[in-house]
């Protein structure tokens, strides 16, 4: 170049990072299990505000987590979604964190709730036997 030209631009076009599948994998792995402890906690403690059962309400949470087959098609429809549209796997350290704080916040405040209310009907009870 010849002295006093200006220096060219820098290209426009930024090239992304290749898929990290390897990281959307464990992405995928760790959002199926939150999403299967969510959807237990969530029916866990339905069952056991209407029925008052620990036992059904166990076997409800348990029967509401995905079967193997189900989880399979998940974890391998989520990877190759996130391949597909070049989900940008630099954000999954945040993904990861967010999500697993926000259902574990969840989970205790449905345990924060249901011990209130079995802390309610015990005083009740224990009323209604000071009482008679």
């Amino acid at each position: 170049m010849a002295e006093g030209s200006p220096t060219p631009l820098e290209p426009l076009v930024v090239e992304s990072a290749s898929f990290d599948e390897e990281t959307a994998r464990q992405l995928v792995e760790i959002g199926v299990g939150l999403l299967n402890d969510g959807a237990a906690a969530i029916v866990r403690a339905v069952a056991k505000k209407e029925t008052g059962d620990d036992k059904l309400a166990d076997e409800a949470a348990n029967a509401v987590r995905m079967s193997e087959k189900i989880e399979s098609a998940v974890k391998t429809g989520g990877v190759l979604c996130a391949k597909k549209y070049a989900v940008r796997m630099d954000y999954a350290p945040e993904l990861m964190l967010g999500g697993g704080l926000i259902i574990w916040a969840g989970q205790v405040s449905m345990s924060v709730k249901a011990l209130k209310a079995k802390g309610a009907e015990l005083r009740s009870k224990e009323k209604l036997k000071e009482a008679a």
